[in-house]
């Protein structure tokens, strides 16, 4: 039986979207990481608790797709790329606007809810918070790395 070659069957190579900074990967703390994943958030609507309640309102409608597409999001960037605080924000708008397209392709396509309300919502409300969370987690990320890895990564 013969061994399939995959540069025969795929000639090219795909670009790489994110391009890596470094010649080694950036090691991800595991502890940083998951605290600031889920502090970020919490963090955002402590401070912000004052603002009519707005940031309490999307931890409780943004949380779970924040969880759901930031985790795999930045499991690819942090590799690449040293957490900064702009790069993660601007990341984390365009996955929010291509969930937001997603959801709302869905929604058009099965008429089963008010597509309005979804994009003032997600794509109004999101479009202003996923960037702040993003950069909350960048800083959180960052503070709560422990020295060992930093020492990797340096």
């Amino acid at each position: 039986m013969t061994h399939l070659n995959t540069f025969a069957i795929f000639p090219m190579r795909l670009p790489n979207p994110i391009p890596s900074q470094r010649d080694k990967p950036y090691l991800i703390d595991p502890i940083a990481f998951a605290g600031a994943l889920v502090g970020a958030p919490l963090l955002v609507a402590v401070l912000g608790f004052w603002a009519f309640l707005v940031p309490v309102g999307a931890l409780i409608f943004g949380g779970p797709l924040y969880l759901l597409l930031g985790t795999p999001a930045l499991l690819i960037l942090l590799p690449r790329r040293k957490p900064r605080a702009l790069e993660i924000a601007g990341l984390a708008f365009v996955v929010n606007l291509f969930a937001t397209a997603l959801i709302g392709l869905v929604g058009l396509l099965s008429s089963s809810f008010d597509l309005q309300d979804f994009l003032v919502l997600y794509g109004g409300l999101g479009s202003i918070m996923a960037p702040i969370w993003g950069t909350a987690f960048a800083m959180l990320y960052v503070s709560l790395e422990s020295a060992t890895y930093k020492v990797f990564n340096a």
